[in-house]
């Protein structure tokens, strides 16, 4: 039982609910959310580990990242197995995709560019969403990238965010073998 209320604890801190906030308008495109009232569940695990840690990822010692990785990264492999995810939304650095290890159906690919910032003025360089089908215990399953600042997306706003998980949602529902 104290493992139970250390695990929901965890998601009641601050820091955890600005970080998952800043997905829900990705979510909500894509007719999902953390809770309830919505057709589709979200539920958020790192690439590293699926094991909660304290303090966040970021704030751990190199050392003990790296031991999490090497345990908590073909732990995370099997639980997606298990829920075989029909779209994943990935937002952190581009670095981790690598870690990835199911069978690609497809290259990645852009599906969206965003060219102006959250507050309108015009991006150096647009900000690219990226999708790659894998396959995933013998079924489909849609990820859906696009690199992390402070928090997941951060760097494109709510409005965005939900063309993301609408393009995400309509993408999956047409299946990979319709890629365009």
């Amino acid at each position: 039982m104290q493992y139970l209320n250390g695990l929901s604890a965890y998601f009641e801190e601050d820091p955890y609910r600005q970080w998952f906030r800043a997905y829900e308008a990705a979510l909500e495109g894509a007719d999902a959310s953390y809770w309830l009232g919505r057709p589709s569940t979200a539920l958020h695990t790192d690439i590293g580990s699926p094991v909660a840690t304290q303090p966040v990822w970021t704030d751990l010692g190199e050392q003990d990242r790296q031991a999490l990785q090497r345990k908590g990264g073909p732990l995370w492999h099997r639980l997606v197995i298990e829920l075989k995810p029909h779209l994943v939304l990935a937002s952190l650095a581009r670095e981790h995709l690598s870690r990835v290890a199911f069978a690609p159906l497809t290259d990645w690919w852009e599906i969206l560019a965003f060219g102006n910032r959250i507050d309108g003025s015009p991006r150096a360089k647009p900000y690219p969403v990226l999708a790659r089908w894998y396959e995933i215990a013998g079924d489909p399953s849609l990820f859906v990238f696009g690199t992390q600042r402070n928090v997941p997306f951060g760097e494109i706003g709510n409005g965005q965010k939900r063309d993301v998980g609408e393009q995400a949602r309509q993408m999956y529902e047409r299946g990979p073998e319709n890629l365009s």
